[in-house]
């Protein structure tokens, strides 16, 4: 396609983004049709040189309708999906305090609202802050065999289990041992 095309347009489409229509000799319908946005063919006008695939052409103010050569860059089309995506909702990145240490931490707005709307406690700089928050704030179970101090606790945890298993363990200390774990 190397040949000087015929050029439509610019025509508006149903979102309000222009386009234009490129028709390559021999002109009818034996030649060859093409369609291309309109920023992209003013920004291949502007550099002289047809724009490779993998480059896309960005509207610095995000507003489609202006076509203004000051107004477009040449970006990847990565550059220009995060660029987009900062442009319509922020930072997606939140500073918080950590529940458990306190240090400063960074994390995803996604990620910290979506465990609050579960329920979940935090956010936490680390697993290992979320793992001693947890261990700390675990709930307690309220029945009799649980509201024993949390020594005496451990200590008939290592009187049942001991050094060696025993086959004579009663129904209660069975229960407690249950409790305990």
């Amino acid at each position: 396609m190397g040949e000087n095309p015929k050029v439509y347009g610019p025509y508006s489409t149903r979102d309000g983004r222009k386009i234009i229509l490129l028709y390559y000799p021999p002109f009818g319908k034996a030649g060859k049709r093409k369609t291309v946005s309109y920023a992209r063919w003013i920004m291949e006008q502007h550099l002289g040189r047809a724009l490779r695939t993998e480059e896309t052409v960005d509207h610095i103010n995000e507003d489609r309708t202006d076509d203004r050569i000051e107004n477009l860059q040449i970006l990847t089309r990565i550059e220009n999906n995060q660029k987009s995506i900062y442009f319509r909702y922020g930072d997606p990145y939140e500073t918080f305090i950590c529940f458990e240490c306190g240090k400063e931490g960074k994390q995803k707005k996604h990620d910290i609202q979506h465990n609050r709307k579960k329920g979940k406690k935090g956010p936490f700089c680390s697993r290992q802050c979320a793992g001693r928050f947890s261990v700390r704030n675990a709930n307690p179970c309220y029945c009799s065999n649980c509201l024993i101090n949390k020594q005496e606790r451990k200590e008939k945890k290592n009187y049942i289990r001991g050094p060696y298993k025993t086959k004579n363990v009663g129904v209660a200390q069975r229960q407690e041992a249950i409790h305990l774990k």
